[in-house]
Parts: C-alpha cells; structure tokens; sequence
C-alpha cells in the first residue's frame, strides 16, 4: 500500500527546520539510518531541511528530509571549539530543555534521509 502523501498536513503538524522527531517517528528514523551511524533512543533527532522543502507540495521533487542525530555531550558543557561554527566537521550547542542546560553535539557523518510522507503521522516532539 503506498503512502499517503499530504503536504498540507505536515505544514499543519507545524514540521519546520530544527523540528525534533517524536518517540514514534524516530523508531522509524532510526530503522532508515545507515550502519555508519550510531544512533540509540536516548539521541535527538532534529530536520536539517529548509522550511520550503518540507512542506513542498509535490513529493516527486522533495521526496526525502533529513534528519541529524544530536547527542548530550558527555562534558555537559560547550567545547569552544566545537561551536559557533569554528570546525567545518563538528557542532556543539547549548539549549534550555525542560528547564534544564543541555550541551547537544553532532557531526557531519550523522545524518541520513528519510521519507517525507513518515512527517504525515505525527507532529513534532518540539
């Protein structure tokens, strides 16, 4: 059975840049990512696509976002070398989650695509 594809409907569920995928949606992700990348249930995965890509409405040109694993540093604080875009290769920023600081780091390696259409079941976590 294919997919229903309804760009409406992700527009509605509010998915945009830096949206962050549901438990749900995520399990998914995960199942598309490649061996190359390790990804466990405790990482954050966040949409790296323009707004205008993910809401497109024809699935023929967009048919895939992106997704990038972010993971807690385990310093729990930011490597200055690792934000503010200083290194082409690795990015590390700080956020407020849940009243709480989190340092979240991500390489250029971990991220991969997925089909557009999964946006359709869910909306996301934040």
């Amino acid at each position: 059975m294919a997919e229903v594809f309804d760009s409406e409907e992700i527009a509605k569920r509010g998915w945009r840049q830096g949206a962050i995928l549901g438990d749900a949606l995520a399990k998914l992700a995960r199942e598309c990512s490649p061996q190359t990348v390790d990804v466990d249930n405790s990482d954050w995965l966040v949409l790296t696509n323009h707004d205008c890509d993910i809401v497109n409405g024809s699935i023929a040109k967009e048919p895939v976002v992106e997704v990038l694993r972010m993971r807690a540093a385990p310093a729990g604080k930011v490597d200055r070398q690792q934000s503010g875009g200083r290194n082409p290769r690795a990015l590390q920023l700080e956020i407020d989650a849940r009243e709480t600081r989190i340092v979240l780091s991500c390489g250029v390696h971990d991220r991969w695509t997925i089909p557009r259409t999964l946006l359709t079941r869910e909306s996301p976590a934040r």
